[in-house]
């Protein structure tokens, strides 16, 4: 029975470590989607004041 509860306690560590990894995850990825979204404005803006100048 020891055995058991050990394998349920590790189980329930290696969850909660796996869901904490998760959410790290997640909000570094919604981090540098944020920053690829203000890169592609900052692009965009350039491009149009390029068009500006060739014209």
């Amino acid at each position: 029975m020891k055995l058991l509860e050990l394998a349920i306690a590790i189980l329930a560590v290696a969850l909660l470590f796996g869901f904490h990894t998760i959410r790290v995850l997640k909000r570094k990825i919604q981090e540098l989607a944020m920053q690829v979204s203000l890169l592609n404005q900052e692009n965009e803006h350039m491009r149009k004041k390029i068009d500006k100048v060739m014209q």
